[in-house]
């Protein structure tokens, strides 16, 4: 069952000039879907479009199997969003937050001490806000996004800004509200970040949707377009060998080889020591997002 279904979407700021052009999207139930772009590439705007806060010059948003636009009041009952960082009052502490949170959107203030124990912040729930690390801050948002106990979580850019600390605890809580049977849209810039959390992926380029299914296809589709770098101890010695390779690039003592198969890599390697050749280095040179762009595009 798809929680979020967008069909054929369209949006711009200047006439002419499309955000959005012509986007598809599915965020099956129970999912984690992360939703990938560089920065500017329209994500936040898709997401606005998705909750209704712009209207689309064409195309559909249904959530719950329901259109946005007609169906808001009911819809948002079941949805929790953090839009990058949240807005907060500095001399109001967390327990205040969340009262005046839970009384604009009709949720139980009777929750506030369990969620505030959910997101790691129940120690720090009399302090003010002003005294809170950007990690802090992100997980009262999430807080306040979980207020009405949402059955869909919409977050934009949940880690960004956060050092290695603040991700790592943002995920681990995304995780246990994953396996409570939360459907979560992450969006980000940040590929090996959501690759440790997705289950499923959407990559956005100039307004389109250029790549979107499981996280096990995304890694399929990087081990066969994986760049693989090798240090030998005598490179003239062995270039023969690389010949029926993809050879990217050398550097000295180091090949960067393409492999198109994942079968390629300990082949290759069979070949150098059955050479008697001495292997100082063998890694695969990780695809980043902007690589990953390029390739998918390219395809």
């Amino acid at each position: 069952m798809s929680i979020i279904s967008i069909s054929n979407l369209s949006f711009a700021y200047q006439k002419g000039v499309p955000i959005i052009n012509g986007l598809n999207l599915n965020v099956d139930k129970g999912s984690i879907y992360g939703f990938l772009g560089k920065n500017g590439a329209g994500k936040s705007t898709t997401i606005r479009t998705m909750l209704g806060l712009l209207n689309p010059s064409n195309g559909s948003v249904r959530l719950f199997d329901k259109e946005v636009q007609k169906n808001r009041p009911s819809i948002f009952q079941k949805i929790g969003t953090l839009i990058e960082s949240p807005s907060l009052y500095a001399q109001l502490n967390a327990i205040d937050h969340l009262r005046i949170g839970a009384k604009y959107t009709g949720a139980s203030s009777k929750k506030i001490e369990t969620i505030l124990k959910q997101v790691n912040l129940f120690q720090h729930r009399k302090k003010a806000t002003r005294k809170y690390s950007t990690g802090m801050k992100q997980r009262l948002g999430l807080a306040l996004a979980l207020l009405n106990d949402p059955e869909l979580l919409i977050l934009d850019e949940p880690t960004n800004g956060l050092d290695p600390t603040g991700i790592i605890e943002i995920r681990n809580i995304l995780l246990d509200l994953s396996a409570a049977g939360k459907t979560i849209l992450l969006s980000s810039h940040q590929l090996a970040e959501v690759e440790r959390i997705a289950t499923h992926v959407g990559i956005l380029n100039d307004g389109k949707i250029i790549f979107e299914g499981t996280i096990s296809e995304l890694e399929n589709y990087k081990r066969a377009n994986n760049l693989v770098k090798i240090q030998v101890a005598n490179p003239e010695d062995v270039s023969d060998v690389f010949l029926p390779y993809d050879i990217q690039q050398q550097e000295g003592k180091n090949f960067y080889v393409q492999l198109s198969d994942a079968d390629d890599l300990p082949k290759l390697i069979r070949q150098l020591v059955e050479r008697g050749v001495d292997l100082y280095e063998v890694s695969p040179m990780k695809s980043d997002l902007e690589k990953l762009f390029i390739d998918i595009t390219n395809d």
